[in-house]
């Protein structure tokens, strides 16, 4: 419960936060069906139509209220831990009927659930993990039953939990599995449910790329280093290090973190002790389950789950974003936790099958569930709060995330949103001082320990420039760019800028020159560049630039404005005050030019000119308040 005081935090801009698609409410549904789950700006990618039309739906009835929100992932998480219990209670009707509800505690307890429940964004785990429940719940009172309408329903729900996020696929395996191991539905029908499964798995997996664009998410090395580096070694020691983690996760879930990544997650080879250890565990699960397959073991069917779960995050199929993460455990801690109370009976020395069970036993049972469950809860209860809003999540996490390239990225860039929310205000910033020297500290551990970081070398730049004023210190920072890509337009750029504002001019010119060389549309560059002309004398070639500035950007106001001030410093006032005039139908909000054209026409006698252009500022003025 104590989630719901919680405001928005990591991605949730996704799903709800400042999402323009989501504001339209229910008219956006559609528009929703046919566009990327993600389409902001450079990420375009993933297709969750139902998690988004959830949010859109609530948008509409409740408004943007993060509260709510946090609400309505409560009652989810209530709803799949009820349709759990009875999916459970239905498998283990020959064992002691407190199993099930022993199971079910623990799962519902697990603090490495938090960052499901905790996380907005998240509500997809949660439909993908409800849906595939409910379709397992369905195709089990089939098996019973023989009642053709539970698989109707069943693949319904099937395919709307893959709307809701794709990795609901582990259980097109989970749900066969489940089946052989605790009904006696024949085996020719278990694999045609498997075959339906599949086909539906295949339509949904391609469907997407027959009605939306192209997916555009660029991947960077610090999210996943297997992206880049080959080999198949690598690759299978990476999985066997994955896998350690998300054993380790279960085991002993501290401390929680919100993400990962490069260099958190070392790449390690196969003799590493960690690597080896995990292989030599996960094979000898592995083998101890095929082994008692037949037999129908529970643990056989615990292991199998878990493997199967948590498969498709381990980096074999596909490389994982961020290379693990504790959600990706949600569904794999089922297994885990009836595996774990099986072993609490086998350590008590209880049968499961047992109808009654002495007091003494009973006790000693029931004392390490509710001791385990007390750490569980007091553990989640205690993390819930670090999700309150990104900045509190951010700042409780970096100190056990030192090692990760994206956490000290995140939060360096975070603290100086909202120090320049006040510096492009106008505001003072010497309170923030502090901040943005903690923020540098992060950029420059980030840098330390993956320097070919383009946009980190570029905010770290921007930094010493806008609030030191240190122009060399950022020369020196966007200059490291070009050690790995002699070719960014925006390094060229901003050492430019940074010479225009130390009055290096000729210097100035040249990096604005190469900037154009490789982004000839660079309408910045081209801007400053034409100031540079101009203040040589070549006025012509100043204003010929931003003729071409019009053309690329056609409803700027910027390349009038340029012309303006050109022709104003040349002595042609009349010409200067046109380009101003048409710099204002671009941009009636222009205080400042208003104000000059208004004060111009003052001054000239033209009255109704004057009026016009004052009323423009005043209106203009009142914006901006």
């Amino acid at each position: 419960m104590n989630t719901i005081p919680n405001k928005y935090s990591l991605d949730d801009e996704y799903v709800t936060y400042n999402n323009l698609q989501v504001q339209k409410g229910i008219s956006a549904i559609p528009e929703i069906f046919t566009s990327h789950y993600s389409n902001m700006g450079e990420k375009n990618f993933g297709y969750r139509p139902v998690v988004k039309t959830s949010f859109a739906i609530e948008y509409e009835l409740f408004g943007e209220n993060p509260h709510i929100s946090h609400g309505i992932n409560l009652l989810i998480y209530a709803l799949l831990i009820a349709v759990t219990f009875l999916v459970i209670r239905r498998m283990l009707k020959d064992f002691n009927p407190l199993i099930p509800f022993f199971i079910v505690l623990l799962f519902a307890a697990h603090p490495i659930h938090t960052e499901v429940v905790a996380s907005l964004k998240n509500r997809d785990e949660l439909f993908s993990y409800l849906f595939g429940i409910l379709s397992l719940w369905l195709f089990i009172r089939y098996a019973d039953t023989e009642k053709k309408m539970y698989v109707a329903a069943a693949l319904i729900c099937y395919l709307t939990g893959f709307l809701s996020k794709p990795g609901i696929v582990v259980f097109f395996i989970l749900i066969p599995l489940t089946l052989y191991f605790f009904t006696d539905l024949k085996i020719k029908k278990i694999l045609f449910i498997f075959a339906l499964l599949l086909i539906i798995t295949l339509i949904l997996k391609y469907f997407p790329r027959f009605i939306l664009p192209e997916t555009d998410r660029p991947v960077e090395y610090y999210e996943n280093p297997i992206y880049y580096e080959k080999g198949i070694f690598k690759r299978f020691a990476l999985v066997f290090n994955s896998l350690g983690y998300y054993l380790k996760f279960l085991f002993y879930p501290y401390p929680l973190r919100y993400y990962y990544g490069y260099n958190q997650v070392e790449m390690q080879g196969f003799l590493n002790p960690w690597v080896l250890g995990s292989l030599i565990v996960h094979f000898s699960l592995f083998i101890y389950a095929l082994l008692t397959f037949r037999k129908k073991s529970i643990y056989s069917y615990s292991i199998l789950f878990y493997l199967i779960s948590v498969s498709i995050f381990t980096n074999l199929l596909k490389p994982v974003m961020g290379i693990i993460g504790e959600r990706f455990v949600f569904t794999a801690s089922l297994g885990f936790c009836i595996a774990l109370v099986f072993l609490i009976f086998k350590i008590a020395c209880v049968k499961p099958v047992a109808a009654l069970i002495k007091t003494s036993k009973l006790f000693t049972i029931v004392s390490i569930l509710i001791l385990v469950t007390i750490i569980y809860s007091a553990v989640t209860i205690k993390r819930n709060p670090d999700w309150k809003t990104h900045m509190s999540l951010y700042v409780h996490d970096i100190k056990f995330l030192e090692n990760s390239v994206k956490a000290n990225e995140l939060l360096a860039f975070k603290i100086m949103e909202t120090v320049y929310a006040d510096f492009n205000s106008g505001k003072d910033v010497s309170k923030h001082l502090k901040d943005i020297k903690t923020a540098e500290n992060c950029y420059l551990k980030s840098l330390q320990l993956y320097f070919e970081n383009e946009k980190t070398w570029l905010n770290l730049g921007s930094l010493y420039s806008n609030f030191y004023g240190d122009y060399k210190q950022a020369i020196f920072s966007y200059s490291q760019i070009l050690k790995f890509n002699d070719e960014s337009a925006k390094a060229y750029m901003n050492i430019g800028k940074c010479y225009d504002m130390m009055k290096e001019f000729d210097k100035a010119e040249q990096f604005y020159i190469k900037a154009l060389k490789f982004d000839p549309e660079n309408t910045d560059a081209i801007s400053q560049l034409s100031k540079i002309f101009n203040n040589k004398g070549k006025t012509e070639e100043a204003i010929n630039l931003n003729y071409k500035l019009m053309k690329i950007i056609p409803d700027s106001e910027l390349p009038y404005i340029n012309i303006a001030n050109f022709l104003y410093l040349s002595g042609d006032t009349v010409q200067a005050m046109q380009f101003a005039e048409k710099a204002i139908v671009k941009n009636p909000d222009n205080y400042k030019v208003c104000m000059m054209l208004s004060d111009y026409f003052k001054m000239h006698g033209d009255s109704k000119k004057q009026t016009y252009y004052e009323v423009l500022a005043t209106k203009a003025s009142k914006k901006q308040k």
